[in-house]
């Protein structure tokens, strides 16, 4: 009897309502487009205006229309075939009897502490209310199997086993499991039911299902495992480490967790929409992870059974709204999606603070020095006169003109253009430059007349390019650089590229450099990945280029917005930062596995180059035009760029300050060299880092987020803030309505729901089943909990215990209710409660796809124990990659990475290892709370085939013939492999049985050692023991094979 419920009373939470969510409200409940004549009955004002009258069931038209036999008249329609039962029925007819009293449903309460003091107390009250006897303790043996496998996935050894047997002290138990907490593989046993939540794989998912290299995270997930790292600071990390004061790179990638939804890269696709999905994954994610609630059923419309209306969702979804996200990944670089983090190997992080210092300190030296060259400028002009510009181009004028003073030169651009060609039948073209000359006119080219002579016209309808060779103005992040051009366009576009070299497009992230369009304003963007990895001014106003305008773009090498500076006429133009982060280089380099510059992949697409004109599908500049065009290695000073557009300059020698320290004073060239040096080193250095998706509020981009019609983000409607449903908890006061404090929601103790949905997925890891049967829904359609005493006392307990997860953990598996035996004491237990759900009984559950892997490989010797580290490829069937359309090769690994835990095999979500979603691994596509398992035949042929299994038995078959060799034996051989594989001995028959299975395959061997061969080189790459018959391991193999499927293996007793 559940003291929720008063003692001989209907309990609506318990009885009613799940009779009523099942039958009624999908036409009677909380969604008002689907509500049928108008009748709502999951609230007690609605339910009792029309259809209950409490305390007469008689002439309530509930039970009128659940009992008539009209077809007309009878509820649920026939049609439906949704009809009550008897039993329920009388249920309906009792609770309106007794009043019809609603209660709020029971996880939307928070948790009320029992008078329990133990599971056991809990478990047994119930028990003794029915009369049922519990199980007798489970033997010693199955008890140390159960506990491993379920804290560390694996089975215990024959060293383990025999110690735990032999020990009859009180302390035995305890021991275990502390040492077994202690164990590396206990955190990886805990990630792994974690990463189904997380969605956790190696690859993006979509299209060509790229790799996101996400390992680091996962590797995170095991370290706070095994360091208890408490759940409410797991969870708190992982919703907004990032977020939290002086945030660590460690609680960044912490954050990984919700960047681990499904991607494209795919041509055409919509950044936009895409990001939205991303949006809504993290929101189902968070909501069936953290939540146990089916939120994401009112993306489109109002919840059907849960009070959770669709304005609800969207408040929810406005806290995943704030990222500076591009939703897809690369299609023209191998980039890490921004935003982004570091995930540094040992010393490098301490190595890169270093080289930043470094830059800091050449940037202080070169400001000291240019206080310093004021007074050296002002003697340098006594006697020099910087360059003037006549005709058009950089010339020395004679001494005469400069009152006596010896004349600069100015240093020669590294690219000039004029583009006096001939031929307009080309749209797009190329120019090629003889060595070491950089002043040319093209061969060929669409031309119109120009500033000076003919320019470079982009016409309508499709614009054009003019591309160059691939080393001219190859530029890098640290690289200072300057463009100047003369352009005139007769409509402005919203968006067109103007001067780049990048590959990129709407649908694409890019990397590189560009002048464009942008929301019809003049832009310029350095990017590694654009929009989180990046640099990008725009000017502040539109400006009219239907006159031909000169346009001059300069950039220190500082990585820093304030770096780039666009003139227009000679005159710097008032911008906008729009991004500001820029942290890796600009350029495709073969260690990030891009095209180089001097490599094509497969022909169709060209290593990037300085392009004027279209890039990849963006808008094309139309009907344009650019003349003289310059380009230069170097920050050209304002005086300059005034120079470059004609412009006359002042007569006086102030202007040229900073060309005076840049270009000629000693000391200035020389800090400028090592600022720059500076920077270059630090670029080359981060080359060997890698970067892991992180969650990050975009200090740039300010949205408001929308409710969407049926969740098309083209439709979208009035707009909401980030906030929680109303019907669960408020938020703390003084939450910040942001990531951080919608973690901090989740945490509070009047939250009814976190501390009940992690203390049921640890039930369900370790009892195969949670109290609460659909861990995905803990809302009214979720089945309600047999013990919800026990559930809410554990909830309690693990907030008291100030969210110890190994605590948890210790106190369920020592408890009498875990160690029980399987069977029950009495079997008529097992038709009335085929699911243990009043836990009369012990576990019993069949091994997951990871434990049958692990635990052969452990058993035969060739487990590889180590902890983290890249994503490992095992075997699997030839072509599946290449077959699948993912455009991958799988390329095996060798050595000791093939015996790696299962927890680490590299996974593809569209063409997951075969030899685990055959035993119910999920795909990991999206958020997963609980595996179900299956038993089919093709499990069966996958252990008796694959060759990760082959090798397994026929490395212990080796073993065994080895430990023992003679023929009499053979009882001895089965015995050891039973206590290997099962942690038991067999019975008589089971030896005498598996003996001659052995004895008939060595016979068979023995005269076919063809066959026997055969079969041993078709057995993994591990070096076969020398010297062994043939036969002897053959068969011995065949039976270690057939116990690789026997159910005392392939089940946890």
């Amino acid at each position: 009897m559940s003291s929720w419920a008063a003692a001989g009373k209907v309990s609506y939470n318990f009885e009613v309502r799940p009779i009523l969510a099942s039958k009624c409200f999908s036409c009677h409940g909380s969604d008002p487009k689907n509500r049928k004549g108008d009748l709502r009955l999951d609230t007690f004002a609605d339910a009792t205006a029309k259809a209950i009258k409490p305390g007469n069931p008689a002439e309530s038209d509930l039970m009128q229309r659940v009992l008539s036999a009209d077809p007309d008249d009878a509820m649920p329609p026939p049609e439906k075939h949704q009809s009550l039962t008897s039993a329920q029925k009388e249920v309906l007819r009792r609770w309106i009897a007794e009043g019809a009293e609603y209660e709020a449903h029971w996880a939307f309460v928070p948790p009320a502490k029992p008078t329990a003091k133990s599971i056991d107390e809990i478990v047994q009250a119930n028990l003794k209310a029915k009369s049922w006897p519990a199980a007798p303790a489970a033997e010693k043996h199955e008890w140390l199997r159960r506990v491993t496998l379920g804290l560390t996935g694996m089975v215990p050894t024959l060293q383990e086993m025999d110690a735990f047997l032999a020990d009859e002290g009180p302390g035995a138990r305890e021991a275990v499991v502390d040492r077994l907490l202690s164990r590396p593989a206990y955190g990886e046993r805990m990630a792994a039911v974690w990463l189904d939540a997380a969605r956790y794989a190696d690859t993006f998912g979509r299209h060509e299902d790229m790799e996101n290299y996400m390992w680091p995270w996962r590797d995170w997930v095991i370290r706070a495992f095994n360091d208890n790292m408490p759940y409410d600071q797991f969870l708190l990390w992982q919703m907004a480490g990032d977020l939290l004061p002086q945030a660590t790179n460690e609680q960044r990638i912490a954050t990984g967790f919700h960047r681990l939804a499904m991607m494209t890269n795919e041509a055409g696709s919509n950044p936009e929409e895409n990001r939205w999905m991303q949006i809504f994954d993290r929101v189902q994610t968070t909501s069936t992870a953290i939540l146990g609630l089916t939120l994401e059923c009112a993306q489109c419309h109002d919840h059907k059974y849960d009070p959770f209306s669709i304005k609800d969702y969207y408040q929810m979804a406005a806290y995943f709204d704030k990222g500076d996200e591009f939703g897809l990944f690369a299609r023209h670089c191998n980039g890490t999606p921004t935003p982004c983090t570091y995930a540094y190997k040992p010393g490098q992080e301490a190595e890169q603070t270093r080289l930043m210092q470094a830059i800091t300190t050449a940037e202080s030296n070169l400001q000291k020095v240019r206080e310093e060259a004021r007074s050296r400028f002002v003697e340098w002009c006594r006697h020099s006169a910087p360059p003037l510009r006549a005709g058009g181009m950089w010339s020395v004028i004679s001494a005469t003109g400069q009152s006596g003073r010896t004349p600069s030169v100015m240093p020669e651009p590294e690219l000039s253009i004029s583009f006096d060609a001939v031929d307009e039948k080309e749209r797009d073209y190329h120019i090629s430059l003889a060595p070491a000359v950089r002043t040319v006119t093209p061969a060929t080219g669409v031309t119109l007349k120009g500033v000076v002579g003919r320019a470079c016209e982009f016409p309508k309808p499709y614009g054009g390019t003019c591309t160059f060779p691939e080393d001219v103005c190859h530029y890098r992040k640290y690289t200072p650089f300057s463009f100047a051009f003369w352009l005139t366009v007769p409509e402005t576009p919203q968006w067109a590229p103007v001067l780049h070299r990048s590959r990129g497009g709407l649908d694409a992230a890019y990397r590189g450099y560009d002048v464009m369009f942008s929301d019809g304003k003049l832009t310029a963007t350095l990017a590694h990945f654009y929009p989180g990895d990046a640099i990008r001014i725009q000017a502040v106003e539109e400006i009219d280029f239907t006159t031909w305008r000169h346009v001059a773009l300069t950039y220190d090498g500082s990585s820093r917005a304030e770096g780039l500076r666009l003139y227009v006429n000679g005159k710097p133009i008032a911008t906008k930062v729009v991004r500001d982060s820029l942290r890796r280089d600009i350029d495709y380099l073969a260690e990030w596995s891009d095209l180089n510059n001097n490599q094509v992949a497969d022909g169709s697409e060209e290593p990037p180059r300085l392009t004027l004109g279209a890039r990849g599908n963006d808008t094309a500049l139309m009907g344009a035009a650019v003349d003289e065009l310059r380009a230069y290695n170097r920050t050209l000073s304002p005086v300059e760029i005034t120079l470059l557009s004609g412009n006359a300059v002042p007569e006086n020698d102030e202007p040229w300050f900073d060309w005076y320290v840049r270009e000629v004073d000693a000391e200035g060239v020389k800090a400028h060299a090592t600022l720059n040096e500076a920077r270059k080193t630090e670029t080359l250095f981060n080359v060997g880092l890698r970067d892991v998706m992180v969650m990050e509020d975009s200090p740039w981009t300010a949205r408001v987020t929308p409710i969407l019609t049926r969740g098309d983000f083209r439709t979208p409607r009035e707009t909401v803030e980030p906030g929680t449903p109303a019907t669960l908890n408020p938020m703390p006061e003084g939450a910040p309505k942001n990531r951080l404090g919608l973690a901090q929601w989740m945490l509070d103790e009047k939250n009814p729901l976190t501390a009940r949905v992690q203390v049921n997925r640890i039930w369900t890891m370790l009892f195969g089943r949670g109290l609460v049967a659909t861990p995905q829904d803990f809302g009214v359609q979720g089945q309600v909990p047999a013990l919800p005493e026990l559930l809410d006392y554990l909830a309690v307990r693990l907030v008291e215990q100030h969210w110890d997860m190994k605590a948890l953990c210790r106190e369920i598996v020592l408890s009498s209710t875990y160690g029980q035996s399987s069977l029950p004491a009495d079997k008529g237990q097992l038709e009335a409660d085929p699911a243990n759900d009043l836990l009369a009984r012990g576990p019993r559950n069949r091994l997951s796809a990871e434990q049958l892997r692990d635990t052969v490989l452990a058993a035969s010797g060739l487990l590889n124990p180590q902890v983290g580290g890249p994503s490992v490829k095992p075997y699997q069937p030839d072509r599946l990659w290449e077959d699948s359309a993912t455009q991958h090769e799988y390329v095996q690994d060798k050595g000791a990475d093939l015996y790696r835990r299962s927890l680490y095999t590299f996974w593809r979500r569209t063409c997951p290892p075969p030899a685990m979603t055959v035993f119910d691994a999920p795909s990991r596509e999206f958020c997963l709370v609980n595996r179900v398992p299956t038993t089919t035949p093709l499990q069966v042929l996958t252990i008796w085939n694959d060759t990760g299994y082959l090798e397994a038995a026929r490395v212990m078959a080796e073993h065994l013939v080895q430990q023992y060799p003679s023929s009499k034996d053979d009882p001895q051989r089965v015995i050891m492999a039973f206590r290997l594989l099962t942690g038991k001995h067999p019975t008589a028959g089971q030896t005498s049985a598996m003996s001659a299975l052995i004895k008939a395959g060595r016979e068979e061997f023995a005269a076919n050692n063809a066959d026997a061969e055969t079969l041993l080189a078709s057995t993994g790459e591990s070096a076969r023991v020398a010297g062994l018959s043939n036969s002897e391991v053959a068969a011995t193999l065949m039976m270690v094979r057939a116990l690789f499927n026997a159910e005392a293996f392939l089940v946890c007793y």
